[in-house]
């Protein structure tokens, strides 16, 4: 519901609220009163004093409140609610004596023709107890519409800031991704020319994939993948026969599933930067499992522990994991990593939301 719509159903609720205050009198008639317009009017009064101390809370006395004029708000509505109740006291006293002189007389022998006026403290106050409810409610109700308003701009503000923090890590995952992959293409091209040119098209469909799809907050599952066959057969190039590279992909067909773009790839990358040797044999499992309530992705490889003087490897690629996943999954993801009992590494990501669209 936006803010014109909210606003239009507020004032027909309100408008409908007062009708029937208003109505109201008319089906509380004594037993023995006759129905006439003055008697109406005079009933009247209660909600129409209601109706002025709401408003003048709700429009005047509360933004003063608001913008720190205390004094106002007490002085004011503490008088209104006093005048307001002694006033309709005094009005139905009034008539009321006017309409029952005899009955009066007896019990208050007055001069002739002149209504007797009495105060009813515990009318007065029942009145001020009403009125006093009418604006705490109206008080309630504009500060329940601060809040609201308070809520609604951290939520946006909040929104805005998520959003600039995940396109700056968009930003600096291209930057580190590439640099990596030309890398690779760089030692290529000091033993096989041939095998450099190819991954330099393979390169070109990868950066097709960083330039357009993965300025979108969420792309496609199926785009994702196919980013991920492409980058892993351009790997495939520039290691030996040593290494076996498995995959599996079990996706089904026609499905609508959606990821954000390059949350996988560091993890894949990661895989052929640490989890392979040039000497000795290795391997990379890479497995993607896709359903309607979850996407799993496991990579597992090769375990060759850095000696201490390797340096080549700062974790920035998988920080920019766990702040993406903390950012575009917040409470619907599982990063599971480490050693296995094979002496083999594990990284494993389950996301719990499938059916995110673009924003």
């Amino acid at each position: 519901m936006n803010k014109k719509q909210y606003r239009g159903l507020n004032f027909w609720l309100q408008v409908l609220v007062w009708i029937a205050f208003f109505l109201m009198p008319m089906m509380l008639l004594e037993p023995d009163e006759t129905p006439s317009l003055r008697n109406y009017l005079l009933k009247c009064m209660a909600p129409l004093s209601m109706m002025i101390v709401f408003y003048t809370t709700y429009l005047w006395l509360m933004p003063a409140y608001l913008k720190g004029e205390k004094w106002q708000f007490w002085v004011i509505n503490i008088a209104l609610v006093v005048v307001l109740s002694f006033s309709h006291h005094q009005v139905l006293s009034y008539f009321w004596h006017k309409d029952h002189p005899v009955e009066m007389m007896s019990k208050h022998p007055k001069p002739k023709n002149k209504p007797i006026i009495r105060i009813d403290i515990l009318m007065v106050a029942r009145e001020i107890f009403y009125l006093s409810i009418v604006a705490g409610v109206s008080a309630s109700v504009v500060l329940s519409k601060r809040w609201a308003t308070t809520e609604e701009a951290r939520q946006k503000a909040e929104s805005a800031r998520t959003q600039a923090e995940l396109d700056s890590l968009r930003h600096q995952v291209n930057p580190h991704f590439l640099l990596n992959t030309l890398n690779n293409i760089y030692a290529l091209t000091a033993f096989d020319q041939t095998k450099a040119q190819k991954a330099i098209m393979e390169l070109s469909k990868i950066l097709r994939h960083i330039l357009y799809d993965s300025q979108e907050a969420f792309i496609p599952l199926d785009e994702e993948v196919k980013f991920l066959e492409n980058y892993i057969n351009l790997m495939k190039m520039r290691i030996s026969n040593k290494v076996e590279i498995r995959t599996n992909f079990s996706i089904p067909t026609s499905n609508t599933f959606q990821i954000a773009p390059m949350i996988l790839i560091s993890l894949v990358q990661n895989a052929f930067k640490h989890g392979i040797s040039p000497s000795e044999n290795s391997f990379i499992d890479i497995s993607i499992q896709a359903n309607k309530k979850l996407i799993c992705c496991m990579v597992e490889n090769s375990n060759f522990p850095k000696s201490e003087k390797d340096h080549s490897g700062h974790g920035i690629g998988l920080r920019q994991v766990a702040k993406r996943l903390e950012l575009s999954y917040p409470k619907k993801y599982l990063w599971e990593k480490g050693i296995t009992n094979k002496n083999t590494y594990l990284s494993r990501i389950t996301l719990y939301d499938t059916k995110m669209r673009n924003h």
